[in-house]
């Protein structure tokens, strides 16, 4: 069975045979920043989320976080938007522990800066019918330390091919969450985490379904 790992990569090398030298510097330099300019501040694993209440693309459901971990293990995963395609590579893998996960009385709740309407486009794109929570002013990846501001080298670049991420993502503007992936208990505690400053890395469906199957409601 293929993981997300497999598909990326193979995803990674088609796109490196395509990107100019300076493009992958840019990354490389960014990447790097984030790494000490961001990751140490990110909520960490044992500390206690920040509680929140986001409504559901499409549905308009309210969900707040200290309530539904109250009911189950709850898997947060912040992307970056539709059109990044790891984001819906990620999306199509938790689609498939997703049964797996409700089973123990929890849910999957995919967290991104978009509007409802873009957030949606992920669900036409990838099929997952995972709960859709639109952050349209990214204050709750930002209450997580997961926003940082895209480099002006790429603003220009996403510009170029029509990706304009304040039209698109009006409250966020140029600001994007560096994608996470966190395991929440019962009382809000992060029971595990993955955050890596490299877009394209992502916390394996089987380690996340893991993690959640320890988590026990009342303990």
């Amino acid at each position: 069975m293929s993981t997300y790992e497999d598909e990326a990569r193979q995803m990674r090398e088609r796109s490196a045979q395509n990107t100019p030298p300076e493009r992958r510097a840019a990354t490389a330099e960014m990447i790097a920043r984030l790494e000490t300019e961001v990751i140490p501040h990110v909520v960490a694993e044992g500390a206690m989320a920040p509680d929140f209440t986001l409504h559901e693309a499409g549905t308009g459901e309210q969900v707040n976080l200290r309530e539904a971990a109250a009911r189950g293990p709850v898997v947060l995963s912040f992307y970056r938007g539709q059109w990044c395609p790891y984001c819906n590579l990620e999306a199509r893998a938790l689609e498939a522990i997703r049964p797996a996960i409700r089973e123990l009385g929890g849910e999957i709740y995919l967290v991104g800066p978009e509007s409802e309407e873009n957030a949606l486009k992920m669900r036409e794109k990838t099929g997952a019918t995972i709960p859709l929570l639109p952050d349209t002013d990214a204050a709750v990846a930002e209450s997580f330390g997961l926003v940082f501001e895209l480099p002006e080298v790429f603003q220009q670049q996403y510009e170029s091919i029509g990706r304009d991420l304040p039209k698109q993502n009006s409250g966020a503007g140029w600001r994007l969450p560096i994608p996470a992936t966190f395991v929440i208990g019962p009382d809000r505690t992060v029971i595990a985490r993955h955050v890596d400053a490299d877009y394209t890395r992502r916390m394996e469906p089987e380690a996340i379904l893991a993690a959640a199957q320890v988590v026990t409601v009342g303990d």
